[in-house]
């Protein structure tokens, strides 16, 4: 038998399993059930979603097998990952598009790749420099003074090691 049940709360038991309290025939009738879910998808959801409940070809063993979602945004062959608060507002995503771009919490900027652009700026600083060393000739050619200071150029904090790309 497969039905559709309503969420009413979900705790994580003793084997690291999420099991989901839910209402099967009514408000008398509260049942728990093991949340299955695709391998390396860890989502735990919120009260009052809508459930797809199953019983198991074992006796008395029954399941929770995925959730109506609300709110669809990704086109055919897009996948879209998504969290929310408890209230059921979106908070941030992942969407893979179809066009082979991904969006990470928005659209709105670009991510940069790091060592690309160190090196572009590392050299930018070196003409720079060396630019500044033919000022200060001009200047002590027409009888004035001026000593050119050392650029720094450090970009290790801006560095973000938690998310990697693909190469240039």
């Amino acid at each position: 038998m497969i039905s559709f049940v309503r969420v009413i709360s979900t705790e994580i038991d003793s084997l690291t399993r999420l099991i989901t309290k839910f209402y099967r025939f009514g408000k008398s009738d509260v049942q728990t059930a093991v949340d299955a879910s695709p391998y390396g998808v860890d989502g735990n959801p919120i009260k009052d979603m809508t459930a797809v409940y199953m019983q198991t070809g074992t006796k008395g063993k029954t399941v929770l097998v995925g959730y109506l979602n609300k709110n669809r945004l990704a086109a055919p062959g897009e996948l879209r990952l998504f969290a929310t608060d408890a209230s059921g507002a979106e908070q941030t995503f992942i969407w893979l598009k179809g066009d082979g771009t991904m969006n990470l919490a928005g659209d709105a900027d670009n991510i940069v790749r790091y060592s690309p652009l160190n090196e572009e700026l590392s050299d930018f600083k070196t003409a720079i420099q060396q630019q500044l060393v033919l000022i200060a000739s001009g200047i002590a050619a027409g009888g004035g003074s001026y000593s050119p200071g050392t650029l720094m150029l450090d970009l290790t904090d801006a560095k973000v090691v938690e998310v990697k790309t693909t190469g240039p």
